[in-house]
């Protein structure tokens, strides 16, 4: 037997707390480690460990300090020396669990930091301002860098009413077709990675364990019309996006087709010029027909499967075969059962492979 394929039977789990590696003893009484990534929410994890000394006759962890809630933990996965940062976070909660016909369980949970951002509600105004010095003044506020990459609109006035940050990022996100996250210290909004080079390639038959996927043709819209103010012309200023002007709108394309079009009109904030009503009318589309095709699966533990993130699907029949954007994924060890990756994907502004 070749080492990789020994490696693949021998998953590797690193966790830090507070920057201090879990003993050898924490690792053996370790049972299960489950990290759930999301685009739309923060992403959380759980550490379940067998919570009993059989020589002592006592508690194990659940007395330990090194669990109590608000220490920062960090979760690697993967096989042998090859392992992959899954999570960084706070711990937010634990609990115990005692049955007559089993040993005491105690289990670990939290979230990434993204959690900060949901902890409160405001309600406050922005003006002559943008998404990148919205999401700085968010950052400074949580101790955090900021990055919005070619992602940015210029806006005259926006009013955060009575949303959390986090959901208030998340609405400037939307109208930018792109996705939050927090990584290294940095709180960022990115363009979505669906049209970048697949990062892991599955095949039903091959490592692809399982795949059930749908597609829904009610959802697409073949045309958004959306109507603004420019506040420095004062005039009302219109932009529309249709499946003839996007590249990768072919789900909409064909719906359209069939059921004739599904035209959505919106009317927006006053913005302060064309460029940005086309910018928020972009955004919108691809949000809007991102999901014509949506699927689940699962596959052998693969720490380079992650939420935002583009795959590549073989071996599954034309229709559904392609690049699909994953929005979530589930990380699951156990220990004697080995590791395993379940992931959510869609697809709809991706071209499809003839």
């Amino acid at each position: 037997m070749s080492a990789s394929q020994l490696n693949v039977l021998s998953p590797n789990i690193r966790v830090s707390i507070n920057g201090k590696v879990l003993s050898g003893a924490a690792l053996s009484d370790l049972q299960s480690v489950t990290v759930v990534e999301s685009i739309e929410n923060p992403s959380s994890f759980k550490l379940e460990f067998s919570n009993w000394d059989l020589a002592d006759c006592r508690l194990t962890w659940s007395e330990d300090p090194l669990f109590e809630c608000g220490n920062v933990i960090q979760i690697q996965m993967g096989y042998g020396k090859q392992l992959q940062t899954m999570i960084v976070g706070k711990i937010t909660g634990s609990e115990v669990e005692f049955e007559s016909e089993s040993q005491p369980m105690f289990t670990v949970q939290g979230y990434d930091f993204r959690m900060l951002l949901m902890r409160s509600q405001a309600t406050r105004s922005f003006t002559s301002t943008s998404v990148s010095d919205i999401l700085r003044r968010i950052a400074q506020k949580m101790g955090m860098k900021s990055e919005t990459g070619e992602a940015d609109l210029s806006l005259d006035y926006i009013l955060q009413n009575n949303l959390s940050d986090w959901e208030f990022i998340q609405s400037l996100a939307t109208q930018l077709g792109s996705d939050v996250s927090i990584e290294d210290g940095k709180l960022s909004i990115q363009p979505k990675a669906a049209m970048e080079t697949p990062q892991v390639t599955l095949s039903w038959g091959e490592n692809l364990l399982e795949f059930s996927a749908r597609i829904n043709a009610l959802t697409q819209v073949s045309k958004i019309e959306i109507r603004g103010y420019d506040v420095n012309t004062k005039q009302a200023i219109h932009s529309e996006v249709n499946a003839e002007t996007q590249l990768a709108s072919w789900g909409a394309k064909r719906v359209a087709n069939q059921f004739g079009e599904n035209v959505r009109s919106i009317v927006t904030r006053p913005v302060r010029s064309q460029e940005e009503l086309d910018d928020t009318a972009k955004g919108e589309y691809e949000t809007l027909n991102s999901d014509y095709i949506t699927a689940e699966g699962t596959t052998q533990g693969n720490a380079l499967l992650r939420a935002g993130t583009s795959i590549q699907i073989n071996k599954v029949g034309r229709s559904f075969k392609g690049q699909y954007y994953v929005n979530s994924t589930t990380h699951r060890y156990r220990k004697g059962r080995g590791y395993y990756t379940e992931f959510k994907c869609k697809r709809g502004t991706i071209q499809p492979e003839i």
